[in-house]
């Protein structure tokens, strides 16, 4: 009964209609729904054929495809707002993009790896430093003059799935063809 919102209305002899109180979303998928909210929102007043949430996911494919540095996609974008109006909501640099494409939850997770693919450094295994099958070196090897750590030979990043099913199951047209 508590489950379904309903209370107390059964143990009267009187049934009442109950209203069922709507769960407030969960802080993850109030920003997935800010979000979805910049799909609807073009990106300068009158504009309809981009909005502003399509155009920073055209962009960031353009940085990942053409293999663009972060300073020259920030040039990108600077020469780009200047050819829009002044009221445009395009993001400023890839920071911002960065950080407005955040609440899709398509982060990922870095592990190292040794370079001859027979070990992942991962759990009981996070501080060893050769691997236990090749001998290999889980690091590059350092210039003595050099400050900072040690970097890895080779890297895994593992994109998890669940907050992926997550962003599914929150839209009611998928979440039905998924159960």
């Amino acid at each position: 009964m508590d489950a379904m919102g309903v209370g107390d209305a059964y143990s009267n002899d009187n049934v009442s209609s109950s209203v069922v109180a709507e769960e407030l979303p969960n802080p993850e998928a109030t920003d997935f729904y800010k979000l979805l909210k910049a799909a609807e929102q073009p990106l300068w007043d009158g504009y309809t054929k981009q909005s502003k949430l399509s155009a920073c996911v055209q962009l960031l494919n353009m940085k990942s495809t053409l293999n663009l540095t972060q300073t020259t996609f920030n040039k990108f974008i600077d020469f780009t707002k200047s050819c829009m109006p002044n009221d445009e909501n395009l993001v400023s640099n890839f920071y911002d993009a960065k950080k407005f494409m955040r609440p899709l939850g398509l982060g990922y997770e870095k592990y190292d790896v040794c370079p001859n693919y027979c070990m992942l450094y991962y759990v009981a295994d996070v501080m060893k430093i050769n691997c236990n099958f090749c001998g290999s070196s889980r690091y590059k090897p350092r210039n003595p003059t050099s400050k900072g750590s040690n970097k890895a030979e080779k890297q895994l990043r593992y994109f998890p799935l669940t907050p992926r099913l997550q962003r599914l199951f929150m839209s009611p047209y998928h979440a039905k063809d998924m159960t």
